[in-house]
Parts: structure tokens; sequence; C-alpha cells
């Protein structure tokens, strides 16, 4: 979880928002204090959805369903979860475009349609997101997909902020190969193993095998064949190529 949140784009929305970095840590302070109540009551849900033989993606609302709750409290939470989905929904369609901008602002010499193009491209892979929804798999299983992918690719990734050598035919490299190896140890949809190895099917031994073959082969491949420094002045230029020009100041009489 903690390896799919740091590619999380929406939280990286909320940390450049911020005015300055205490700022920051106040904020996520103050969430954390919110949401641990609020986990901690949902795991309690969890419990009593046991209680009554319910499982799945949607326990909650089996779980809602056996309480037989007023109607006015199933509208609302009915309302309540659809904002929920829509608040994160539309996170994850800016945080998409916006890495779409940056991407384009790089390689395209005119910055007059870059805006609607990312929004395009952000259309586009909505539609094959579509399409996997309505196959109707497991919303939990997806996301263990994600969180392998994520797993393999946090210390390349990280790894690059700090080191000067780092480059991405090695991140690209060794995130793939620790993907690959996740997968050996990867459960089927049904949580049955994908290859009868020993420890398949087993998601911590995936997590952990593509989280730690990635790190020895970024390790390995930068102590053998170092890349040359990267000067990280270059992204001081970077970045004011993309801010805005500043507003010419106006003189008031």
């Amino acid at each position: 979880i903690v390896a799919a949140e740091l590619f999380n784009q929406g939280n990286w929305q909320r940390v450049y928002a911020c005015r300055s970095n205490p700022v920051v840590r106040q904020a996520f302070l103050g969430s954390t204090i919110l949401i641990l109540p609020i986990v901690f009551i949902a795991g309690l849900l969890g419990l009593m959805a046991v209680q009554f033989d319910i499982a799945g993606d949607t326990a909650f609302f089996g779980l809602l369903q056996s309480l037989n709750p007023p109607v006015w409290l199933v509208i609302m939470v009915l309302v309540l979860a659809l904002a929920l989905v829509m608040s994160s929904l539309d996170t994850l369609l800016n945080g998409i475009a916006s890495v779409f901008t940056v991407d384009l602002l790089r390689i395209m010499p005119s910055q007059a349609n870059v805006l609607r193009i990312a929004r395009m491209l952000t259309v586009g892979v909505g539609i094959p997101a579509v399409a996997i929804a309505s196959q109707g798999y497991s919303v939990l299983y997806l996301f263990f997909v994600a969180d392998l992918v994520c797993a393999a690719l946090l210390f390349p990734i990280i790894f690059s902020l700090y080191n000067r050598h780092q480059t991405a035919a090695n991140a690209l490299s060794s995130s793939i190969i620790g993907i690959l190896t996740g997968l050996l140890f990867f459960p089927k949809a049904d949580f049955s193993p994908l290859f009868p190895i020993p420890g398949g099917g087993d998601l911590l031994h995936s997590f952990a095998a593509a989280l730690l073959v990635s790190t020895v082969i970024t390790l390995i491949w930068n102590a053998i064949a170092p890349a040359s420094a990267f000067d990280y002045a270059n992204l001081a230029t970077v970045r004011a190529y993309n801010e805005p020009a500043p507003e010419p100041e106006v003189s008031v009489p």
C-alpha cells in the first residue's frame, strides 16, 4: 500500500498545492488523525461481515442489507459512496492529465494545445479502463495487480532522486524484472497459485520478491556500469520552462 500511494498522483497534487513544507506536514498529520478512526471503524465492519458470512468486494453493502436499516440510511450511504467514488475519480483524472501535460511540454515546441491534447489522452486511457471495469473483475484483485507493479517500481524510481548515476534504462529494466519475478508468486483471480512453486499464490512473497529483486538489480547495475553523473541543475531549467511567465507589474498612479 505504501508503494502504491507513493505513485498516487492525488497525493502529489496536494503536496504541490501547499504553500510550504510545514503546511504539507500539518495537512497530512491532520488528515491522518481524521482517517485513523474511520479505518478502525471500517475494520470493525469487516469483522461484523465475517459474522454474517459475507465476503467479497461488496461486503459492506451486503452487511448493510443484512442489518435491515431504514430506507433513509440506505439512501444516505449510497449518496456518500457515490460521492466518494466521484471525488477519487476526479483526482485520478486530474493527475493523469497533469502527467501528460508535463511530458508534452518537453516534446512539443508550441504550448497552445498541450492541455487539450492531455485531456484527449486522458479520455483515451479511460476507454480501456471502462472496458476492463465492465467485465466485472474483482476490484480487490485489480488493486493487488497495481500494488505489484508499484512494489517493483518503488526503489528504482526513488533511487533516481538521490543517485546521480541512475539511468532510465536501469530503472525500467530492473522494474520489469522485478514485476516478472513477483508474478511467479502472484495468485490467480481466485487466489490460487499462478505457478505451482513453493510460496506461490502468496501476496507477501510476490510483493517482497518484486521489491527485493528490483532493488538488487538496480544497485548491482549502478556498481558495475555507473553512468555519467546527472546535473540536477538541469531540473531548474526545465521547471523554469514549464512555469508560466510572470504577469507584468502595473503601476498605480
